[in-house]
């Protein structure tokens, strides 16, 4: 049991009154014992001393009557002595013989209380035979008969050696007012310290009141409760601990009102987002949610509040997505769309943002996942994409006969061909290339940017597909003197991808370089390390303009393929689809560009170390 701070003061005080109580009692008993005992002493010495001058003048007179001759004085010291079963009283050269008729006739009230003592025993004057021995008596000795306390002194005669007397007092009355005194005592005590404890119990209540009100407001402030502030009864330490408790509950509406006002504005600004918000801890356990989410998802945020939201989530793949999504793992956001069939023929399109809640101390406290109805955008997108594939495919058509009828004519088939004619075919052979690039280039995009498009992982060569890449390009980097130049480390070299993309990235890199230099060497390294694989395109040119380059590196950071696809230049473009096809690998890119290194593009393709090794 824990005791409060009154009872730990309390308990210690009484305990230290019980003492003193105590103490004080027994002090107070023997004052009184002693205070009566010397009352009765003083009764019975002044009867003692008159009996001993009675006794002494008596056997004096009777002396001087014997012996009228002989030399005493009143102060002269007597013996008593037992002989031959007679009392004797020796003086100087003189004894005296007090038979027992004499000692009653001399001492008729004396005799009983009249002892003679012998060694260790007493004996009463009229036992001269030493029939009845008694041990030597104590100075004082009480007894109890009929109800009555009585107690016997013991005086041994100042001038009578061996000559005692007994006094017997009756101490009836004194006995009395003696346990009347111990009882006015303890009840005194009683009353004291019943009070003493009563005066420090409420002392220590007005001085510990403030403790317990403030133990009190501590405890509704604990449980939510907004109280009213503390009175402040005193000037001292407690004092001061209660303005500050009073600080404190000022401070806390106000912080209460604000984050009440808070969390009701943020109720509203949640509530007009035309998106879906949901909001969950590291358990999937609901917090907040706006009228969109609940709509989307058919739930009400009332009874699904501080519950697992999977338990109210009734469509398949949002219960999928959020099952196979983990907190403890992702630390960026994730961003998914799917699909919900909604009627025959039909299909509502969503795109889902799973963002982790990360604190100061960028430790993860939740989930925020955005929800947003693109089934629109989704048409519309894939409207301007079929116009655009339909489109695209209906320049290459004819763009396909016009470059094979070039191709016919260049042969000479139909007759030979004067230079003119030849020099004309050349032009519109590479034009008809360049507006066959842009067309691939332009599909690319597209299929990139709708999100259709599938990743075939397989291992082969890179060394290879360098080679390849070699042959295909080598006639149109010859025609403006640029040579390509490949080197892989180890060789062959064998990487995890999709083949046709990597081809891609590498084709237009050094097609990119290729319609910016003139004149140069393109370097195409490759190397192999335990987790991923290096390749580095570089020329020893600078092709871009300062701009660019920030451009460039700009999109490459962010992997924001759309800052380059927006650019006319084919250049930019054929970069944003290298970028793309590097981020879909979960690749990264760099480029660096300086005057004393040159053009240089590294992309880093993650690989698995066990197979890496095999």
């Amino acid at each position: 049991m824990i005791l409060s701070i009154r009872h730990r003061i309390l308990l210690p005080f009484l305990f230290i009154t019980l003492f003193m109580t105590f103490s004080i009692l027994v002090m107070c008993i023997q004052v009184i014992d002693h205070y009566f005992d010397t009352e009765l002493y003083r009764y019975a010495e002044t009867y003692a001393i008159q009996r001993h001058h009675h006794l002494y003048e008596t056997i004096i007179q009777n002396y001087f009557y014997q012996f009228p001759n002989t030399n005493l004085s009143k102060s002269t010291e007597l013996h008593l002595q037992n002989t031959r079963n007679q009392l004797w009283i020796y003086s100087i050269g003189h004894k005296m013989a007090l038979p027992i008729p004499m000692w009653q006739r001399l001492f008729p009230n004396a005799i009983p209380q009249l002892y003679y003592t012998e060694g260790s025993h007493m004996y009463a004057i009229h036992d001269t035979n030493r029939k009845t021995p008694l041990q030597r008596a104590s100075l004082v000795s009480d007894y109890h008969i009929q109800h009555q306390w009585f107690r016997t002194f013991r005086f041994d005669h100042p001038l009578i050696k061996n000559l005692t007397l007994m006094v017997t007092i009756n101490m009836t009355d004194i006995h009395t007012k003696k346990q009347w005194a111990y009882l006015i005592i303890v009840i005194t005590l009683f009353i004291v310290s019943s009070l003493l404890i009563a005066l420090f119990n409420w002392l220590l209540k007005n001085i510990t009141r403030t403790v317990s009100e403030i133990i009190d407001v501590t405890k509704k402030i604990g449980s939510g409760q907004l109280i009213p502030t503390m009175k402040v009864r005193s000037n001292d330490e407690l004092g001061f601990l209660a303005q500050g408790i009073n600080t404190m509950i000022i401070n806390t509406k106000q912080q209460t009102d604000e984050l009440i006002f808070e969390k009701n504005r943020s109720k509203l600004i949640l509530s007009q987002f035309p998106d879906a918000i949901i909001i969950t801890d590291l358990n999937y356990k609901l917090v907040m949610a706006n009228r969109a989410a609940e709509t989307m998802l058919t739930f009400s945020t009332d009874r699904a509040k501080g519950q697992n939201i999977l338990k109210y989530i009734k469509n398949e793949n949002f219960v999928s997505l959020f099952s196979n999504h983990s907190i403890e793992d992702e630390s960026t956001s994730l961003c998914r769309e799917i699909s919900i069939p909604d009627g025959p023929y039909k299909k509502q399109f969503y795109h889902i943002t799973m963002s982790p809640i990360i604190d100061a101390n960028a430790k993860k406290m939740g989930l925020i996942t955005v929800i947003r109805n693109i089934t629109k955008e989704h048409q519309s997108r894939t409207i301007k994409n079929t116009i655009l594939r339909t489109i695209i495919q209906e320049l290459k058509t004819p763009l396909t006969s016009i470059m094979g009828f070039i191709n016919i004519l260049q042969k000479e088939y139909n007759g030979a061909l004067n230079p003119k004619q030849h020099d004309c075919l050349n032009i519109s052979s590479n034009n008809a290339i360049i507006l066959k690039n842009h067309i691939n280039n332009l599909l690319n995009i597209t299929i990139l940017y709708s999100g259709d498009y599938t990743v075939h992982m397989e291992w082969f060569c890179l060394t290879t597909l360098f080679t390849t890449v070699v042959d295909y390009l080598g006639p149109n980097l010859r025609k403006k003197y640029n040579i390509l130049h490949i080197q892989t480390t180890p060789d062959p070299l064998f990487i995890s991808a999709d083949k046709q993309k990597i081809r891609q990235i590498i084709q237009h890199l050094v097609s990119s370089i290729h319609l910016l230099a003139e004149n140069t060497t393109i370097h195409c390294n490759a190397t192999q390390t335990t987790h991923a694989c290096k390749i580095i395109i570089q020329t020893d040119t600078v092709i871009y303009l300062p701009n660019q380059i920030r451009l460039i590196q700009l999109s490459f950071e962010a992997k924001l393929f759309a800052i380059l696809a927006e650019r006319i230049d084919v250049s930019f473009i054929e970069l944003a689809i290298v970028l793309e096809l590097v981020h879909i690998h979960n690749g990264t890119i760099t480029c660096c560009c300086n005057e004393s290194e040159g053009t240089a593009f590294t992309i880093s393709l993650p690989q698995q170390a066990d197979n890496v090794a095999n």
